[in-house]
């Protein structure tokens, strides 16, 4: 091909990358992720960072929590948090130093640099710049790489031309080359401000560069359009600015390249316990997924129990003759968890054991200081020995990646018995104590037989005499509500009746909010809390439970009754209905019938999520969390929710808890 032909071709392209620059320039769908960092401090709660980025590597905004894909060591989880913030950028300042570049364009150049650290781009702290000038074939330093937006603002250094021709294209490859070699995963973009480009050798060179390195590159000129400079920004992604000599026309350059700076924050949990280097993967739908790893080896729990210290003598007293009840009847047994230099980790389940049989299966959990605190309750009521005798008490745990451990205490307990009252002689007699003297009779004041038939008995017996007036009143009512039972008012007053029947016997919620469980996975939308505030019932049929899930399901996992949530008011209890496919409560099932207590942060299954079930987090609710108004407009019916806002009967009873 010859030398004009060539040219004619470059021509071509430049021409058609300004027909797409519109295109090029816009936000497209996201073409790859880039992970920018992954925080492990709190293993196995892990903060990852990354950025999804176009093909033109403008961040893309505007996804959700559940299009997340991650991938860390064995575990494929989802995001339990996705937030937007500022990541770090870093901004290189490139100015064509050559022979065309005059006073008034350097003193235009040089505004529109200061105007980028005066204009609130800096503020965040989050952007680095370092500002450079081209002199012939070398990238002489003006402002090494700051964050401080003063020492940008107060740039003030003299024309920097050499009077030489600069060949900007190849200088600039390797200021991509060098950005490459320091391997970070922050972005990077390049501004070229120039009056007019004076060479284009390096051209082809710098665009495959940028390109392949991801670095924009956005050009200003400050004389006159350039088909080169144009068709440069096209080509990296950046974008052209005829400036002239006014700097105010980059404010949509710099909006632009403040974009770049967007990222993801992500947490998640790890479920696995494998230790060592463990790999990350991050994926977005139609996106190729980024990826690193990190280092992290894993302690398992040590438990130490407190109390009773090993070598204790528990004393108990009989006040009886039976020694399985001498005071004290229970022993708490408090243990503490730590995980070495590990972040805590949640305990999945605590077990006390005495002498190897098991005495409490569930324990009170709580955080003190770098570790847990177990407190359990042994039910000495089965040491029904007067004297003593020893006991092993061991405490075994196991937290939510499967380490276990367990420690033990021996302790004595002794049963002392109380005299017992002497006993009589045989023959002997027991003098009974003497009557109380009769009481005085009570004078009246109406003649009989009413005063010894109404008015002595009233006066004796004055709370038997209310009663009975009460029970007569209460009669009188009934009948004069079943004569005019199809009356409005009496409706009104039978309905009021039983709401009063309803709060006696706790069958109106409280007014407050006790908790909530957050839907993690299989039905609904996930990342919704439903409030709970008292007793609930949870199934899938109207007629059986309140709150609802597959509900139009005829082969759902979950049963008409499958589980109750109990209040006992200061914690809330977990009662598997002896459901078909079982409750599970941090992945062990639930035994039917017998209650469990819950905590803040415990998973809940209703089946298996694999099998079809649904997975909740149960979340004890903070003081603050109320009802909605009281005018917001919703009817109560015997308890249940009976419509709407528009007075509509409500087709789904989920959310009321």
């Amino acid at each position: 091909m010859s030398k004009k032909a060539r040219w004619t071709f470059r021509l071509v392209l430049v021409v058609l990358g300004l027909l797409v620059l519109p295109i090029a320039s816009a936000q497209g769908p996201v073409a790859r992720v880039v992970v920018t960092d992954v925080d492990p401090s709190a293993f196995p709660a892990i903060t990852l960072r990354f950025r999804a980025l176009d093909a033109n590597g403008r961040t893309v905004p505007g996804f959700q929590r559940a299009q997340v894909e991650i991938q860390d060591g064995e575990t494929e989880t989802t995001a339990e948090s996705l937030l937007e913030e500022d990541g770090p950028l870093t901004v290189h300042f490139v100015v064509e130093a050559g022979i065309s570049l005059d006073d008034a364009s350097w003193a235009a150049a040089r505004e529109a640099i200061r105007s980028f650290g005066s204009g609130g781009w800096m503020d965040a702290g989050n952007v680095t710049v370092a500002v450079s000038a081209v002199n012939t074939r070398t990238l002489a330093p003006l402002i090494g790489p700051t964050t401080d937006r003063a020492a940008i603002a107060g740039l003030d250094a003299p024309n920097p031309s050499d009077g030489g021709i600069s060949r900007s294209m190849s200088v600039m490859s390797e200021l991509v080359a060098d950005i490459e070699r320091s391997a970070t995963t922050e972005p990077h973009v390049i501004i070229f401000l120039t009056r007019q480009l004076e060479s284009n050798i390096g051209y082809e060179t710098l665009i495959d560069q940028a390109r392949a390195a991801a670095i924009p590159v956005y050009t200003a000129s400050m004389r006159q359009g350039s088909q080169l400079l144009e068709g440069l920004a096209a080509e990296t992604g950046g974008t052209f600015t005829l400036m002239g000599l006014d700097a105010g026309l980059m404010t949509d350059t710099y909006r632009d390249v403040a974009t770049r700076a967007r990222q993801y924050v992500v947490s998640y949990r790890v479920g696995d316990n494998q230790p060592g280097t463990r790999n990350v993967t991050v994926g977005l739908p139609g996106a190729t997924p980024g990826t690193i790893s990190y280092d992290f080896e894993i302690e398992p729990p040590q438990v130490v129990i407190r109390v009773p210290d090993s070598g204790t003598t528990i004393a108990r007293q009989m006040t009886g003759n039976d020694a399985a009840l001498a005071e004290p009847t229970t022993q708490k047994v408090v243990a503490e968890v730590g995980f070495g230099n590990n972040p805590i980790r949640n305990i999945l389940q605590a077990t006390l054991l005495v002498d190897g049989v098991e005495a409490d299966p569930i324990g009170d959990v709580r955080a003190e200081g770098d570790g847990l605190t177990v407190t359990l309750s042994w039910d000495m009521r089965t040491v029904a020995v007067v004297g003593d005798t020893s006991h092993t008490l061991t405490v075994e745990v196991v937290d939510e990646l499967g380490f276990t451990d367990s420690a033990s205490a021996e302790v004595t307990v002794h049963i002392s018995a109380e005299p017992v009252p002497p006993t009589l002689e045989p023959g002997a007699t027991v003098t009974p104590p003497p009557p109380p003297p009769p009481s005085p009779e009570i004078a009246c004041i109406t003649p009989d037989p009413i005063c010894g038939r109404i008015e002595r008995p009233i006066r004796e017996n004055p709370v038997a005499a209310i009663s009975l007036l009460v029970a007569l009143l209460a009669l009188i009512l009934a009948a004069v509500l079943w004569i005019g039972r199809g009356t409005q008012p009496v409706q009104r007053m039978t309905q009021n009746v039983r709401r009063g029947i309803d709060r006696i016997t706790n069958r109106y919620r409280r007014s407050e909010v006790r908790a909530y469980l957050e839907l993690l996975a299989g039905d609904g939308d996930v990342g919704h809390r439903y409030e709970v505030y008292g007793d609930t019932p949870i199934g899938r049929s109207r007629q059986n439970a309140e709150l609802l899930f597959q509900q139009e399901s005829e082969n759902s996992p979950i049963s008409r009754l499958h589980c109750t949530l109990t209040d006992e008011e200061d914690h809330f209890m977990i009662r598997d209905e002896d459901s078909a496919n079982g409750t599970y409560l941090n992945g062990e099932r639930l035994a039917p019938v017998v209650p469990h207590r819950l905590k803040d942060g415990d998973i809940i299954e209703l089946a298996r999520v694999e099998r079809g079930g649904v997975r909740l987090r149960f979340v004890v609710a903070t003081p603050e969390d109320t009802l909605p108004p009281n005018d917001a407009g919703y009817t109560f019916v015997d308890g249940m929710l009976a419509g709407g806002q528009d007075g509509q009967p409500s087709e789904h009873p989920r959310g009321r808890f």
